[in-house]
C-alpha cells in the first residue's frame, strides 16, 4: 500500500517538474520576425535560404575549431542529437553587389532546456548583431537583454569569446552566458568553413 502511494506521489513531481520546465519555455521571436530584425531589408535586397550539408571532413574541422563538440555542454539526449548535426540552414541577404549578411538559427543546449539564437553575420564572418529566439531557462532570461547580447558585435574569429575575459557573463546564469559564447563562435566557424572556405 505504502509502495503504491510512494509511486503515486513520484509520480506526481515528475509531471510537475516536467511541466514547470514547458512553462519556462519563453519565445520571443519567430522564424520571420527574427530575420525581419536582424537581416538588412533594403529596395533590392534579396534573402535567400539553403541548407548545406556538412561532409565528415568539414565536421571534424568544424568540432576541431569549437573545442571536440558542436555544443557548449553534453547533457542530455537533446544535446547529443545537436552534436551529430550535419545539416545547417543559411539565410543570405543579397542586393546587386552580393552577398550583404547572412545569418544563421542555432539551438544551443541551456541547464533547463534549448536557447534558440539567430545570429547575424557580416560577409567576411564578423558578428553584425544576435537576438535570443526562445529559451527554456528559470534563470537565463537575462541571455536574452539587449546589454549581454550587444557584447558580441564586431566579434571575429579572432577573439577569444570567453566569459570574463572578452565577454561579461550574467551572474546567475553561468551556463546560459557559456552557451551564447559558444554558439557565437559556432556560427562564424560555420560560416567559414561550410562557405567562405569553398569560394
Amino acid at each position: 500500500m505504502k509502495t503504491d502511494v510512494l509511486k503515486k506521489i513520484l509520480l506526481i513531481i515528475f509531471f510537475l517538474l516536467i511541466c514547470a520546465d514547458l512553462c519556462f519555455a519563453i519565445t520571443l521571436l519567430t522564424e520571420q520576425e527574427a530575420l525581419d530584425r536582424l537581416l538588412p531589408h533594403a529596395y533590392g535586397t534579396e534573402i535567400t535560404t539553403q541548407k548545406i550539408t556538412a561532409s565528415q571532413k568539414q565536421l571534424d574541422m568544424i568540432k576541431k575549431e569549437l573545442g571536440g563538440r558542436l555544443v557548449y555542454e553534453i547533457r542530455d539526449r537533446a544535446a547529443k542529437e545537436l552534436n551529430q548535426q550535419k545539416e545547417f540552414i543559411f539565410y543570405f541577404a543579397k542586393d546587386q553587389n552580393g552577398t550583404i549578411g547572412i545569418a544563421l538559427i542555432l539551438d544551443e543546449p541551456g541547464k533547463w532546456g534549448p536557447i534558440k539564437f539567430i545570429i547575424y553575420l557580416g560577409p567576411k564572418g564578423e558578428i553584425h548583431s544576435t537576438a535570443v529566439m526562445k529559451y527554456s531557462e528559470t534563470r537565463g532570461r537575462p541571455v536574452a537583454s539587449g546589454s549581454f547580447l550587444r557584447q558580441f558585435s564586431g566579434k571575429t574569429l579572432n577573439d577569444p569569446l570567453n566569459l570574463d575575459q572578452d565577454i561579461q557573463g550574467i551572474s546567475g546564469a553561468t551556463i546560459s552566458s557559456h552557451a551564447a559564447c559558444f554558439t557565437m563562435k559556432k556560427a562564424m566557424v560555420l560560416y567559414k568553413i561550410l562557405v567562405l572556405d569553398q569560394k
